[in-house]
Parts: structure tokens; sequence; C-alpha cells
């Protein structure tokens, strides 16, 4: 099983569900080179090879928007990524997220 790479695609899911967090990871196991957020469109404004991000739903979709690109919901992905990967993969929901830098050290402690 595999996902062909460079296909338009759009990922609908609820707003907060965790899809502009992981932008980076479904673009990359996707095989999309652009990501575009938050878009409200139709068929006409897919930009070809980009992951589109949306809440809106498919059936407030245009049908243009099937008939260009793979839709796919956000759960749907992560069912993919992790059957594709074993669970193991870049959106894995372990503490390791290498597309998110790591947080700051913390600050030195004083002497007294």
């Amino acid at each position: 099983m595999g996902i062909v790479k460079g296909v338009t695609t759009v990922v609908y899911g609820p707003q907060g569900c965790g899809k502009t967090t992981h932008a980076e990871a479904l673009a990359e196991f996707l095989g999309c080179a652009r990501v575009i957020d938050g878009l409200q469109f139709s068929g006409a404004s897919l930009t070809p090879g980009a992951l589109h991000l949306t809440s809106v739903t498919p059936a407030e979709m245009s049908p243009e928007v099937f008939a260009r690109a793979r839709v796919l919901s956000f759960g749907q992905v992560m069912t993919l990524q992790a059957l594709t990967c074993g669970g193991a993969g870049a959106l894995s929901m372990s503490a390791e997220k290498p597309w998110r830098k790591p947080p700051p050290p913390p600050p030195p402690e004083r002497s007294s």
C-alpha cells in the first residue's frame, strides 16, 4: 500500500483538529510541494501539487474540487500514515516531532 506523491490534495477537518499543526509533516507524507491553509475555495482556485487545508466539508465543496484533487479527511490521513509507516512516521503522535522546533533551553540558575 502506498500514497501517490505530488497529487493536489485537500485535507479537511474541523477547526482545531491539528491540520495546521501538522501541515509540514502532512505535505511531506503526501508528497505536496506547498501548503495552502484556511482556504475557502472552488475547484478553480486549487494549486496543482499543493496541499490545501480547510474546514469546508465535502458537502460544501464544488464537484470540480473532486475532479481536480484527492480529498481526504484529517482522520483518513492519520490512518493512512499509521498503516503505511507502522504508526512511527512523520505524523506519529510520539514525543518526537522533528518538524517542530525544540523548546528554548531553560534560563540559567542564578547563584545566591
